[in-house]
């Protein structure tokens, strides 16, 4: 029973006064040169008619169709960028490239400007039925009932659990049994830290800014007043107020939380 679980930090930047956007502004959608294709089947192979394509993009991209009637679908004029493509038909849960199982994300495509992608397929498994009758207290049939459906699972196997890293070693993570432990952090970049703080994978990603980039993203949002909150916020707010923007400090229950820094 394998997982992984990636440990994540929290930023603390808050910004006020904002410019908020347009809000009839119209939105663009990308386009290019790039193509995808693929057929609809089911599990025995057989090509299913007027299933309904969707696919989406990194960059605001939101398209569907239908395909024809031997299971055919195409998308043209694409941008180059990461695809998600899901297949859904009436009786059929809904498919995604990639994905293990029905109605779970899946990788996806991964489009260079100009490629004519072909040879797609998605599967599609018919799905089970359930019925029944709700019945009151005293054996009555209830009409209008909500009646919903749940998967039940009792094990975790195969998924993605993601947890703080001071989850580490407590109880709720040793009840999840046999794992493989990944750290998410700016330290994976050092060599060496992940085999010292014994994690099986390390993956490097950091929500903290350098100095320049930070100051930048500042400028960049027209903010007319900054508050400030985890690391050195005395600091940053201190250069700000030097530089004509308003700029304070907020204290939270985490200051002084001892260990944070340790992951970035």
């Amino acid at each position: 029973m394998i997982r992984a679980i990636a440990m994540l930090l929290a930023t603390g930047l808050t910004f006020g006064a904002v410019q908020t956007p347009a809000r009839d502004a119209t939105v663009v959608a990308p386009s290019g040169t790039a193509s995808l294709a693929g057929t609809v089947t089911d599990a025995d192979g057989h090509p299913l008619r007027r299933a309904t394509v969707s696919i989406g993009g990194d960059m605001r991209l939101d398209r569907r169709m239908v395909t024809d009637d031997e299971g055919r679908f195409t998308f043209g004029s694409l941008p180059a960028g990461r695809f998600t493509v899901t297949a859904v038909k009436g009786g059929y849960p809904s498919m995604s490239y990639g994905a293990q199982r029905s109605n779970r994300a899946g990788s996806g495509v991964l489009l260079a400007a100009g490629q004519q992608m072909t040879g797609i397929v998605l599967k599609l498994s018919r799905g089970g039925v359930l019925t029944g009758t709700v019945f009151d207290e005293r054996g009555q049939p209830m009409p209008e009932v909500p009646v919903m459906a749940f998967e039940v699972r009792t094990s975790l196997a195969g998924e993605l659990v993601l947890a703080p890293p001071s989850a580490r070693g407590t109880p709720w993570m040793r009840r999840l049994g046999d794992i493989s432990d990944a750290l998410v952090s700016g330290l994976m970049r050092v060599r060496g830290v992940r085999r010292q703080r014994a994690y099986d994978r390390g993956f490097v990603l950091s929500d903290h800014a350098d100095w320049p980039s930070l100051l930048s993203t500042i400028d960049e949002t027209g903010a007319s007043r900054v508050l400030a909150t985890h690391g050195h916020a005395e600091a940053l707010a201190r250069y700000l107020r030097e530089h004509d923007v308003e700029s304070g400090v907020i204290r939270t229950a985490w200051e002084d939380e001892g260990g944070a820094d340790d992951y970035e």
